[in-house]
């Protein structure tokens, strides 16, 4: 296979095959000159880490686009799940206090996770901003298998309000939504759109 990315220089020697595991990297010297000092070596180094890591972020966005664009977009039969759970934490001046109020939230968000995830479903979003904790996941999407997702939804959902301390509401839908990227070339994101998806965030509302 040919190199994807190449650096030559009369001291360094930076080769990749596209592979993501496996990258050489060759500091080569002269053995007709007197050795180099630990900081010319030094020096030298971070020269070639700025160069990978200039060549690699020239191509990480559109990389990464090429992944997204391999989730093709379509319209299919998924299970939405809108979660508010009724954590409303008041920030203060005490640094202790805001700490706490993060590992609270943290355990939240696992708790949840934990309750989706092992069940095939995939957690969309979390939110906590002035309007409330809220978590938006869902079943059924390309790539999981799921026998009975709405069932597997509503067992997950039973799961989360048995592990939360906090009061919860849940809106649970079944229906055919949009799953695909959508944005624009600077940001962009894989997004599910459509009527179940509201119908889910007015019923846990």
């Amino acid at each position: 296979t040919e190199p994807a990315i190449g650096i030559n220089g009369d001291d360094t020697n930076l080769i990749t095959n596209g592979d993501d595991n496996e990258m050489i990297v060759e500091i080569r010297g002269n053995d007709d000159e007197p050795n180099d000092s630990f900081q010319d070596f030094q020096d030298k180094a971070e020269i070639l880490r700025r160069d990978i890591i200039n060549l690699l972020e020239s191509h990480r966005h559109e990389a990464s686009r090429r992944v997204i664009e391999n989730l093709a977009a379509e319209l299919r039969r998924v299970v939405i799940i809108f979660i508010k759970i009724q954590y409303e934490p008041a920030l203060s001046n005490d640094v202790s206090d805001d700490e706490a109020i993060l590992e609270q939230l943290q355990k939240i968000f696992t708790d949840i996770s934990d309750c989706i995830v092992p069940r095939n479903g995939q957690v969309r979003q979390f939110i906590s901003d002035d309007k409330g904790t809220v978590c938006i996941a869902s079943f059924g999407l390309r790539g999981s298998v799921t026998l009975d997702a709405a069932a597997t939804a509503v067992d997950a959902a039973q799961d989360i309000q048995r592990r939360l301390n906090s009061k919860c509401s849940i809106g649970i839908t079944l229906g055919k939504v949009f799953c695909g990227e959508t944005g624009s070339r600077g940001r962009y994101e894989y997004s599910l759109l459509g009527p179940p998806v509201n119908l889910s965030a007015r019923l846990m509302a």
